[in-house]
Parts: structure tokens; C-alpha cells; sequence
């Protein structure tokens, strides 16, 4: 896979990010999702099905690419609300509430009246630093796709990953 731009990958280990797997795998796919995206729901779904196929050999990590500044975006709670809920309970509620978003599809009014939370103040930076580190790499799109540090041009989908992954882990083994 000829990945062509190098990303300043130092300052995006530095984000807190939604981390789903194995923390210790060295196959690392990163996602700046947005929720009001349809490409978003379908990266994230094929993303969520690899890991599932390689739960040992692959990391997945999430983060958002929105403007935290705009209020009047609705779609800003939803992405406030699962970072809150990965702050305050961990992977499992956080994937829970991603998976009804992003595969189930649930409506946003369906979404705010099942996920009613409190948003802290930590879940608005976390999500600021997102947007920061978005706009700092002059990436102003999403799904924005991360694999093994360099940005996946467009002409890959997540799910053909699964050709590299494998080659990856038989090398490895």
C-alpha cells in the first residue's frame, strides 16, 4: 500500500482518543469520524468489522472531526456525548453508543433522549483538541483514515485494510 502523506504523527499520539482493542497490537488504525457523515457511518462500520475479525493484531482509535465551537450544530452532542461516556465509563459504554450511531443508525432525537448525559468540561476540550489537530494537518474532511501513521489516500475503504492486516500479522508471526 503506497501511503503518500506523512502526518505529524507525534502530536496525534498526544490526543486522547476513543481506543477500542488491544492497546498492545501494533497494527494502529486511527478515525477522525464526523457524526452528521454518511461516509463516516460506513468507515466506522467496516472499521468496527475488522476489529472484530482482528481483535488481537489490530487497535482501533477514534476521535472527531467537528467544530466545537458551533453550538448550533446538533450533531455536536452526539460526538460530545460518546467522548463523555468513554471519560467517565470506559471502551465497551463508549463502542456501545458509536455502534448505535454509526451501524444502527438510531435518529438524533432517538439518540438524545437514549443517551442523556452530562457533557464536562474535559469532553469539550477533548473535543477541540480533535478539530485543533484536524485543522493544524490542513485536514478539513472526514472520514479522515489513519493506518499504520500515514494518511489512507482515498482510493482505499476501510475494509480493504483486511488484505494489509493479514500480510501485516503473517509477517509478524
Amino acid at each position: 500500500m503506497n501511503l503518500t502523506k506523512k502526518i505529524r504523527y507525534e502530536d496525534l499520539q498526544t490526543l486522547k482518543k476513543i481506543q477500542i482493542g488491544n492497546s498492545e497490537a501494533k497494527i494502529g488504525l486511527d478515525l477522525f469520524l464526523s457524526p452528521s457523515c454518511g461516509y463516516c457511518h460506513k468507515a466506522f462500520e467496516e472499521a468496527y468489522h475488522l476489529y472484530l475479525k482482528f481483535p488481537k493484531q489490530l487497535k482501533l482509535s477514534i476521535c472527531f472531526n467537528i467544530n466545537a465551537e458551533n453550538e448550533n450544530n446538533p450533531y455536536l452532542l452526539v460526538a460530545k456525548t460518546i467522548i463523555q461516556e468513554y471519560i467517565s465509563h470506559g471502551d465497551k459504554p463508549a463502542l456501545e453508543i458509536l455502534i448505535d450511531w454509526h451501524i444502527n443508525k438510531i435518529t438524533l432525537e432517538d439518540f438524545i433522549k437514549k443517551h442523556k448525559i452530562d457533557i464536562s468540561e474535559q469532553a469539550d476540550a477533548v473535543i477541540i483538541s480533535h478539530f485543533n489537530w484536524c485543522k493544524n494537518n490542513d485536514l478539513n474532511y472526514s472520514p479522515i483514515q489513519i493506518f499504520l501513521q500515514k494518511l489512507m489516500p482515498n482510493e482505499y475503504t476501510t475494509e480493504d485494510l483486511k488484505y494489509f492486516i493479514n500480510e501485516i500479522s503473517s509477517a509478524q508471526s
